[in-house]
């Protein structure tokens, strides 16, 4: 029995040494970083920078943040930021953020209200420490503009990516949307009759990226290009409208997105004109692709309902060969 007391008296002991000195790490890798942020000309702020959570958690809190780059003029403004990871598992790491954030973009700030906000991360263990995955989860968020009238809003956002372990440098993405209400502004632009409801009930995208470069800590050495995009789905609904997209692309010698993408709208004719205020179709292309409509898919059961296929080559998208607009630029 005093053997066994002594041996786990000495894992104790190991195991405190242990978290005191990761303790010291990340504290001292977060005031390093925050240092070379200074050093790059940021402006940076903050009252307190602490770690805790012995014995099984390393839990950093940074209070009264301000973190802004003259450069860009963007920054971002907060009462607190906490990030947390289990000492036995510190390449897996959760943040938290204050309900009340104040972002700058360009030199103007917009104020993002949540109810709840975190953000998940891990990589592997290796020395390159190859991203595996990522989430940001945010709950009733609510965006104003500068100006007080400029508002975006939505019941939940969720944007997850992973590393798919099957192909080089390829990443799942997935993102969804719930009840959506954009700026009045922008609603009007894209529904001037104010026919659809104020708010968009879904948007979704659930497909995987192909990259140039792996995501690792070398990252920032190389610019890291789209090289292909394949798309399960890509979705939106709006009241009675339906907009789907399903097909696989990658970027040609110009960076244009080249391939083949099946849409499915239904009440197409609504969805078209949507289409074109928002810039995706150029106006005369809708009348072409009206005219070709029941070429293209008759469905005398569903007149609402319509299904094409768009190829994308040369920086153009192609309806049965006719030019509709210019092909998404991936990199």
């Amino acid at each position: 029995m005093k053997r066994l007391i002594w041996i786990v008296g000495v894992f104790a002991l190991l195991y405190g040494g242990y978290w005191f000195v990761g303790r010291s790490g990340i504290q001292t890798g977060a005031e390093t970083m925050l240092t070379e942020m200074r050093d790059d000309g940021w402006t940076v702020d903050y009252a307190d920078l602490s770690t805790r959570g012995f014995p099984s958690r390393f839990d950093t809190t940074l209070t009264d943040v301000t973190l802004f780059d003259p450069a860009t003029m963007s920054g971002w403004t907060g009462d607190w930021l906490q990030v947390f990871a289990l000492s036995y598992r510190p390449n897996e790491v959760i943040a938290l953020f204050p309900p009340y954030q104040v972002l700058t973009l360009g030199g103007e700030e917009f104020r993002l209200e949540t109810s709840d906000m975190r953000a998940s991360a891990a990589v592997r263990a290796a020395t390159s420490l190859p991203f595996d995955r990522a989430t940001l989860d945010m709950q009733a968020p609510r965006l104003n503009g500068p100006d007080d009238a400029w508002q975006i809003a939505a019941s939940r956002i969720l944007i997850a990516l992973r590393d798919t372990r099957v192909e080089t440098n390829t990443y799942d993405i997935f993102a969804e949307v719930e009840s959506l209400a954009l700026p009045t502004d922008i609603r009007l632009m894209l529904d001037p009759d104010a026919a659809l409801p104020q708010v968009i009930r879904l948007a979704r995208l659930d497909g995987n990226l192909s990259l140039s470069h792996p995501v690792d800590r070398f990252a920032g050495d190389a610019p890291v290009d789209v090289t292909g995009i394949s798309l399960r789905e890509f979705a939106l609904g709006w009241g009675d409208l339906e907009f789907r997209a399903v097909g696989d692309v990658v970027a040609d010698a110009s960076g244009f997105a080249s391939g083949t993408v099946t849409l499915t709208l239904r009440r197409w004719q609504e969805v078209l004109d949507l289409l074109v205020r928002a810039g995706m179709v150029q106006e005369n292309a809708s009348f072409t692709i009206a005219a070709m409509a029941q070429n293209i898919d008759a469905t005398p059961t569903d007149p609402d309902l319509l299904t094409l296929e768009v190829t994308m080559v040369n920086g153009l998208m192609n309806i049965g060969g006719l030019p509709v607009g210019t092909a998404p630029l991936l990199r």
